[in-house]
């Protein structure tokens, strides 16, 4: 009988920081510890115009993120090699 142990570290690192054109709005996206072990998601914490959790399901990475600006509102799209895209569209308070 084998037993595994580890330890998940789940410390905030900030992995992404943008303020819209004219400074009113800005987006945080943090990465939340590591992807689970051995091949589960990664987890992100986004705070902007609303706030929300993620988790990206890359096979045991990290996934990839995008940020897209619109005149009232940005676009945050998360993906992983074993999921379709992920859009969240954030209309502006």
């Amino acid at each position: 009988m084998e037993i595994f142990i580890f330890q998940n570290n789940r410390k905030l690192r900030e992995v992404y920081r943008e303020s819209s054109e004219d400074g009113s709005q800005s987006i945080i996206i943090y990465e939340i510890g590591e992807p689970d072990w051995p091949f589960g998601n990664a987890h992100y914490k986004v705070f902007g115009p609303s706030d929300f959790y993620v988790d990206v399901a890359d096979d045991g990475g990290y996934g990839w993120y995008r940020v897209e600006w619109k005149m009232n509102s940005v676009v945050v799209t998360f993906g992983g090699s074993e999921q379709g895209n992920s859009v969240y569209e954030l209309p502006f308070k």
